[in-house]
């Protein structure tokens, strides 16, 4: 009985941590994008400042 009832808890663990990968992943993406919108943002007002 432990032997399975460890081996649900190291599945659910690691299913745990895949979700936490993917959430930072996706983080990390959101924040590129964001960074990419706000140069496309500030490109036009750097051309106007020249």
């Amino acid at each position: 009985m432990h032997l399975k009832r460890g081996v649900s808890m190291e599945l659910h663990l690691d299913a745990s941590i895949d979700k936490l990968d993917n959430l930072a992943i996706n983080v990390q993406l959101d924040k590129e994008k964001y960074m990419e919108k706000e140069q496309r943002q500030t490109e036009p007002e750097m051309a106007e400042a020249e």
